[in-house]
């Protein structure tokens, strides 16, 4: 919840912007795009480490069931014998 400063200032700006002639939810989207782009490259890294961290556990889950699969057939074949 936003203290009474914080909703001070949040009114404060509110006028500003007004004054100009803006529209503060236009505005306050323009600060929210600019802010992104200027973390461009840590949201860039943070989304290809969960990229990885998901190709990692998608290959692991590719081994275990492979091994599994080999395994059954194995015991499978020792069964026929």
């Amino acid at each position: 919840m936003a203290t009474k400063e914080q909703r001070q200032n949040k009114q404060f700006v509110e006028k500003l912007i007004q004054i100009q002639g803006l529209d503060y939810d236009e505005w306050l989207d323009k600060i929210h795009v600019e802010y992104m782009t200027s973390n461009n490259k840590l949201i860039l890294e943070a989304l290809d480490s969960k990229l990885n961290k998901r190709q990692t556990e998608d290959k692991k889950e590719n081994e275990t069931a492979s091994n599994t699969s080999s395994a059954n057939s194995q015991s499978s074949n020792q069964n026929r014998q």
